[in-house]
């Protein structure tokens, strides 16, 4: 493929570093026992253009008043075994 660049390294620091509403998909997928979901939310939201999607799982439903406080609104949501997952989109 030829519009695609592999970026190695810090997620987060490379988020506050990339052009905003720059991507028209994010994936997420911290460790789930980390605290890194509610960060990368926040960061994914700054990243995602008008109309893009942030696909991210987690072991625990995202609620809704934490991801509007990020800026951005479920649109579907489900689980697959232990893996709860959901995709967002700017409020």
């Amino acid at each position: 493929a030829d519009a695609v660049t592999i970026v190695r390294g810090d997620a987060l620091a490379f988020a506050r570093s990339a052009r905003e509403q720059s991507f028209d998909v994010v994936f997420l997928d911290p460790p789930f026992d980390s605290e890194l979901l509610g960060q990368a939310l926040k960061a994914a939201a700054r990243l995602v253009s008008t109309g893009g999607l942030i696909y991210a799982e987690s072991g625990a439903p995202l609620d809704e008043e934490g991801v509007a406080a990020c800026g951005l609104r479920i649109v579907r949501a489900g689980r697959a075994g232990q893996v709860h997952f959901h995709l967002l989109q700017r409020a």
